[in-house]
């Protein structure tokens, strides 16, 4: 049983057509070579110039079905390859199919459509087997972190005489999530990182360092007797090793009183999140366990490379509260055993960095970029 297509529908198709069609520079002089021969022969009523006249029209109808045969059945998908970072070339790849069983297609011509209208080639296909898809690289940049719609992707052609470029609906971009940008962190900030405690410390475990020696007992591992002072003390010694362990720290994130609106406080409120960014993954990397402290959501711990692009997806989609910021956030309630608390203010440039003893801490003015902090 087929259903009515509402009048709504088939009039906004009838209005905005599957394809669109335009002339090349080439087909322009085409066109108005065709109006001047059917001029001509209007006026001079010769049958020759008619006869000029139809083939003429007719190579235009040839061109049309050509190219409609051409763009018919092609499908286009895109997958980006890999986390993707704002400020940082982005990997993507099209993989275009021909879904027709006979029919070949010619002169595919993909092209990346911009919100403002401007395109930019992608690729170009000069033949597209029948049942065949071809993989196609490219390469593309992100300038802002955050939910981000892809570009447009459109199919055109000029196949047969390229008189003509007859074009595809252009199909919407999926959205992606864009990762803040990770800077390596200046030495001055390194250093008052290691001055508040924020570095590994030795435990007992298998490590490869010596951490102390003790008499031998039942069971332990005779691989681990060390020869030297056994022979120095008449009975055996055990080498007990040790193994690093990273630093505990607690990331509280302080808002703006209210949501930045002009240009400079939104690149300054950018800036601090990409600091925030690249201090996160600087203490995983060095098997730091980062607890994050922010109002407006739950606690949450992160720990190694996955914790990571975690807290960087947080960080990607963050968006600046309505409402007055107040104080810090719980900072007296960190719930990991000795840990470092770290306070950053988003969208005022300021970064609280502990001092070694307790006693206040090292206010840190977080510069436009995260390279240029002040000494």
């Amino acid at each position: 049983m087929s259903t009515r297509v509402p009048f709504q529908v088939r009039l906004r198709r009838w209005l905005r057509p599957p394809r669109t069609l335009r002339p090349t520079r080439e087909g322009g002089r085409y066109l108005a070579l065709v109006m001047a021969v059917g001029v001509a022969a209007t006026n001079t009523g010769n049958n020759l110039l008619y006869l000029v006249l139809s083939m003429m029209l007719a190579g235009i109808v040839v061109s049309g079905l050509l190219s409609e045969q051409t763009l018919r059945g092609i499908a286009v998908r895109r997958e980006m390859v890999g986390p993707l970072f704002a400020g940082q070339p982005a990997f993507g790849r099209l993989l275009v199919s021909n879904c027709k069983r006979r029919l070949p297609s010619f002169s595919l011509r993909l092209r990346e459509v911009a919100p403002t209208g401007t395109s930019r080639l992608l690729a170009y296909l000069p033949h597209l087997a029948p049942g065949a898809e071809r993989e196609i690289g490219y390469q593309t940049r992100f300038e802002r972190r955050g939910l981000t719609r892809l570009p447009r992707i459109q199919t055109t052609t000029a196949f047969p005489f390229g008189l003509f470029v007859k074009a595809t609906q252009p199909e919407a971009g999926e959205e992606v999530l864009v990762l803040p940008k990770i800077d390596p962190l200046p030495v001055d900030l390194l250093r008052a990182l290691g001055e508040a405690g924020v570095a590994v410390w030795p435990v007992r475990g298998p490590g490869p360092e010596l951490h102390d020696l003790r008499p031998f007992r039942v069971g332990d591992d005779t691989r681990l007797i060390h020869w030297k002072h056994s022979a120095k003390l008449d009975r055996q010694m055990v080498k007990e090793l040790e193994l690093e362990e990273g630093a505990r720290v607690s990331l509280i994130i302080e808002d703006l009183a209210a949501p930045p609106r002009e240009p400079g406080e939104i690149d300054r409120l950018e800036e601090d999140i990409r600091f925030v960014a690249s201090l996160a993954a600087h203490l995983l990397r060095t098997d730091a366990e980062v607890e994050l402290r922010h109002r407006h959501s739950e606690r949450q711990v992160y720990r190694g490379e996955a914790g990571l692009f975690r807290f960087l997806e947080y960080l990607a989609r963050y968006v600046p509260p309505e409402g007055e910021a107040t104080g810090p956030v719980g900072a007296t309630d960190v719930a990991l055993d000795e840990a470092t608390t770290i306070t950053v203010w988003l969208g005022r440039g300021l970064a609280l960095i502990p001092s070694p003893h307790g006693e206040g801490g090292r206010l840190l003015k977080i510069a436009a970029a995260v390279q240029d902090l002040p000494r």
